[in-house]
């Protein structure tokens, strides 16, 4: 997983630089604050890590959360940017 974040982030850097491709800029300003909660998840659940270092049930626990939540914040994040680069379809009143 870790290298496809590296690959996700340059795609990032790559689309904040070179704008054009950028259809929705609030959908783009969201992919970056849920792809930057992934970090901050690995940190958050480290310092429980250390809180809870006797607490093997805990342990499996955090370990759990540890997979599952960078894993949702990098799909939260993949919609989010899908909804930058593709545009919004208009429906018209009269099809």
């Amino acid at each position: 997983m870790t290298w496809i974040q590296i690959v996700y982030l340059g795609g990032l850097l790559y689309l904040g630089i070179d704008r054009r491709w950028i259809q929705d800029r609030d959908g783009f300003r969201l992919a970056w604050i849920c792809f930057g909660l992934i970090p901050l998840s690995w940190a958050v659940l480290e310092l429980l890590r250390l809180m809870q270092m006797n607490d093997g049930r805990a342990q499996e626990l955090i370990d759990v959360w540890e997979g599952a939540l960078p894993a949702l914040f990098f799909g939260v994040s993949f919609l989010f940017l899908l909804k930058a680069l593709v545009p919004a379809e208009k429906s018209g009143e009269g099809e």
